[in-house]
């Protein structure tokens, strides 16, 4: 009966800092998302968008959409375009419980512990979350050269 206590325990624990984990990461990609389509916003008169931009995930149509409106590549951002795409495919196997797919995709995923299940940890959270800040201030900095 104990063991049993303890391992409902541990079940329940792991639940709990899922759930934290996947709220924190849904957050971190909103917020990035929100920045960039607030930042290409700005350029709707100069730099107007041309139909819908293809590509796997929201992560991928940002992209396709920036290098043709603005010519800027994400591939030559200071933080690997991988990096956001993991962000992202990490939050979809918290939210939608379902981790097949971001491990199919994320060769050495950083959200994943010792037991292959997803899992947030405070340095992996703060290593994505200053990823987002880099990968943001680099495409603003980009962008700032339209108003020069």
């Amino acid at each position: 009966m104990a063991r049993e206590e303890a391992e409902w325990e541990a079940t329940l624990q792991l639940r709990r800092k899922q759930a934290i984990g996947a709220l924190a990461l849904n957050l971190l990609e909103e917020s990035l998302k929100q920045r960039l389509c607030l930042a290409k916003g700005y350029f709707d008169a100069t730099h107007p968008r041309r139909g819908r931009y293809s590509g796997d995930g929201w992560p991928n149509r940002f992209k396709a959409e920036y290098e043709h409106r603005f010519r800027i590549d994400f591939n030559n951002s200071p933080v690997p375009f991988s990096r956001i795409e993991e962000l992202v495919l990490a939050r979809n196997a918290g939210i939608h419980r379902g981790i097949d797919d971001y491990l199919k995709k994320i060769k050495n995923p950083r959200f994943v512990n010792d037991d292959g299940k997803f899992s947030v940890d405070v340095t992996n959270y703060r290593s994505a979350v200053k990823d987002v800040k880099d990968f943001t201030k680099w495409v603003i900095s980009e962008l700032k050269k339209f108003r020069a």
